[in-house]
């Protein structure tokens, strides 16, 4: 059953998965330049034959957001820097590469690979709505437009996501801009509050918290610290509290 992204590079990626090995040989360094150039995330495991090899293997039949590659040839590894066995995971972005120095288990590549395939910060698209709504994952959104407050959010946006890489996922979006102006309805951005930080917790009750101080990479880490420490008041729509509510029939409102 198909559970990956609805665009073609991830309905092709799965098919070949499904239909040929999940981890290609490499014997030669050139076809592991190409395979590298030729997919936003590809993982390389340099070593052995054997127990770790198998570990590896056995991973890459479980995940669908990268390719997978491997090579025995120890010259070959040497030319990427790489000493014994490891496992890389070379990227289109961000630093472009990350290596997991790591005792080779299927639980340790696991957590390697799933923590380096994202970008720090993802573009609010189908791929990162799926990530962050279908597997319900707590997510950190800037929400901006194209005024210099905007800009300059976006700098600190990006100046903050390494501080913040591994403990929540980052995206940001124009609120008048494709999925951004659904990601705005959904959780009550008008452009007029444009550029905000908010946090979301998707999933049954889903949960939104507003970051009401400037954005600054200092106040979004403290935001997210409050966040994690249960200090922060989830934000529910609402409309205003009357100001009377004495009659027999009472009004309820969110707040």
């Amino acid at each position: 059953e198909f559970q990956g992204g609805r665009t073609e590079e991830d309905i092709i990626s799965w098919c070949k998965k499904k239909t040929g090995p999940s981890t290609q040989e490499f014997v030669e360094k050139a076809g592991i330049d190409k395979f590298i150039a030729d997919n936003k995330v590809a993982v390389i495991y340099f070593g052995e034959k054997g127990a770790k090899f198998e570990a590896f293997e056995s991973y890459t039949k479980t995940f669908e957001n990268a390719v997978f590659g491997h090579t025995f040839d120890e010259a070959i590894a040497k030319e990427f820097n790489v000493e014994g066995t490891n496992v890389v995971l070379f990227k289109q972005f961000d630093e472009k590469r990350a290596d997991c120095n790591c005792e080779i288990t299927k639980e340790n590549v696991e957590k390697f690979v799933e923590g380096n395939y994202l970008p720090m910060i993802m573009d609010f698209d189908q791929n990162s709505a799926q990530k962050i709504f279908g597997e319900q994952k707590t997510a950190l959104f800037l929400l901006h437009g194209k005024d210099d407050k905007s800009t300059a959010a976006k700098k600190a946006f990006e100046e903050v996501a390494p501080k913040l890489k591994g403990k929540v996922l980052l995206s940001w979006s124009e609120v008048d801009d494709g999925l951004g102006k659904r990601l705005g309805d959904f959780i009550g951005v008008k452009e007029s509050d444009c550029p905000t930080v908010r946090i979301v917790v998707p999933g049954e009750g889903m949960k939104k918290f507003t970051m009401e101080s400037d954005i600054t990479v200092e106040n979004m880490v403290a935001f997210f610290d409050e966040f994690t420490s249960g200090k922060l008041a989830a934000v529910f729509k609402s409309d205003p509290i009357p100001e009377k509510n004495d009659k027999p029939v009472k009004v309820v409102v969110g707040k």
